[in-house]
């Protein structure tokens, strides 16, 4: 199985599975996003628990956020279509980080988010932009780069935040962006153009009259030149 080349501590396997359930019976969500958790999942793993006792990493915690433990959840889908959506869920309804991998037809997408405390509300975290790799077969190089001993363990948080930024730095290298300072800025700003470029082409594709499609066609041919003029 993919996760085991994530080489974590055994002492830190648990493989247990949890019950959907366990998730939209005490979480608020709506109707429809109870239904995402019945419909568009087939299982939920708890992979793996890493705390100081099986690791030796230290704890961390600051003014917005405490880092106690991490946990790696597997999420099996019935549809890819939910992945994102049930992914955020899950990280908003458990009050410490979450590596989350998607699994769907022998595919792996990583996921991760960095969270703050709720200071209104001590049960709740605050959960920051939302990271995914994309889906990614078994031998991608991402897994070497988010290898348990190439991770940093000054404390939880460090250790995270490798994880995050490897899945930033993924992003950039798979669109061959390269060289830059403001890594995370960058690719938000690429995944705004893509999402442009995309709902364009929808309303290019629907669109009848001449010289709105010259208009949407000259529109997209300008997001993707400035995409390509960013590539390394």
């Amino acid at each position: 199985m993919l996760v085991k080349s994530l080489n974590l501590p055994k002492e830190c396997v648990y493989n247990q599975f949890i019950p959907k359930k366990q998730f939209y019976t005490h979480g608020n969500l709506k109707s429809t996003e109870k239904n995402i958790f019945t419909q568009g999942i087939e299982r939920i793993t708890l992979y793996a628990q890493l705390t100081r006792q099986n690791t030796n990493i230290p704890a961390y915690q600051d003014d917005t956020r405490t880092y106690e433990e991490i946990s790696v959840f597997l999420v099996e889908l019935r549809e890819l279509q939910v992945m994102e959506k049930i992914a955020t869920l899950i990280m908003e309804s458990i009050p410490y980080p979450i590596i989350l991998i998607g699994i769907f037809n022998n595919q792996y997408n990583f996921f991760g988010a960095h969270q703050r405390d709720n200071l209104v509300d001590e049960q709740k975290i605050i959960l920051e932009k939302v990271y995914q790799t994309g889906f990614l077969d078994s031998d991608s190089i991402f897994i070497e780069q988010i290898n348990y001993r190439e991770l940093k363990k000054n404390n939880f948080f460090t250790f995270y935040n490798d994880y995050i930024q490897a899945i930033i730095e993924f992003n950039l290298s798979s669109r061959n962006i390269k060289r830059i300072e403001n890594k995370e800025e960058t690719l938000q700003k690429i995944e705004m153009m893509e999402v442009e470029i995309t709902t364009l082409k929808g309303k290019l594709k629907r669109e009848n009259h001449f010289n709105k499609k010259m208009e949407l066609n000259m529109k997209i041919k300008r997001l993707e030149k400035e995409l390509k003029q960013m590539e390394g």
